[in-house]
């Protein structure tokens, strides 16, 4: 697939999703989404070329979840309740639908929508495609605006409450 049509869908993801990049490339590798042949990984384990973005975002995730509700004077229990509603694989694979980004992940040959059954772009209830944008804004424009876009984002599509 040609790179201007990747940049120009990422340009088009990130007005959706209300992200001004200063470096195209992050997201564009957190939505690129192939699998990776590793010796002795088994039968059932995959590895995709943006399982690293989902594991960075996670974590990045499940911090600012856990500060938002401290902020919001929640005690231990609500904190843990809350926060594991909030980052299970369906609350994410909801986002992930409803807020059409995984009309933005790509394989090598296709985007999402386009692709043929046998060169399906991996979608299922542990979606990483949020967590890996999450990874991308953090690379791209650090901390504090990361929190802020999750924060934003989150409560945009009725998962966080002011």
């Amino acid at each position: 697939m040609k790179n201007e049509i990747i940049i120009s869908k990422m340009i088009e993801l990130s007005k959706i999703i209300n992200y001004e990049p200063t470096d195209i490339s992050f997201i564009q590798n957190a939505m690129h989404c192939q699998i990776i042949h590793k010796d002795g990984d088994g039968k059932n384990r995959k590895n995709y070329t943006n399982d690293s973005y989902a594991t960075l975002g996670d974590a990045i995730l499940k911090f600012v979840l856990t500060e938002y509700l401290f902020d919001k004077r929640c005690n231990k229990a609500e904190i843990t309740s809350r926060k594991k509603d909030i980052e299970k694989n369906d609350t994410l694979f909801n986002l992930c639908n409803e807020s059409c980004v995984f009309n933005y992940a790509y394989n090598d040959k296709y985007f999402s929508p386009d692709a043929p059954k046998q060169n399906k772009v991996p979608h299922s209830k542990h979606d990483v495609y949020i967590e890996a944008i999450i990874a991308a804004i953090y690379k791209d424009k650090g901390f504090e605006y990361c929190r802020k876009w999750i924060i934003s984002f989150f409560q945009q599509y009725g998962i966080l409450f002011d």
